[in-house]
């Protein structure tokens, strides 16, 4: 009496493409150039976003003093963190271009997905 029975593999042809991605990330650094291109992006966005919302604090403040000083502390913020988000793709631009010797080795726009 067999309680199990034995099972056999088949062996199936896939075939995949060479480059699924068209060359999109072709190495390490490409996959970090696209992250660093978004994380900079989103930080531009916010920045806007806190400059709005800044001045919408300031136009409804109605000469609240301490509304008003809330709403220079938001802008105050908003434009430091832009300041920082430039400084810090700045400064990787920079590395890249002693490290490597050329300039530019970042992809200026994110890919399609």
């Amino acid at each position: 009496m067999e309680l199990i029975r034995k099972a056999y593999a088949d062996v199936i042809n896939v075939t995949l493409p060479n480059d699924p991605l068209n060359g999109t990330f072709s190495s390490l650094g490409s996959i970090y150039a696209v992250a660093l291109n978004i994380v900079f992006a989103t930080a531009v966005a916010i920045t806007l976003v806190y400059i709005i919302v800044s001045g919408i604090k300031l136009a409804t403040s109605e000469g609240d003093k301490m509304a008003i000083q809330s709403a220079r502390k938001t802008l105050y913020y908003a434009i430091a963190g832009f300041f920082v988000a430039v400084g810090f793709r700045a400064l990787v631009e920079i590395i890249i271009n002693i490290l490597t010797g050329s300039s530019g080795n970042l992809p200026n726009s994110v890919p399609d997905f």
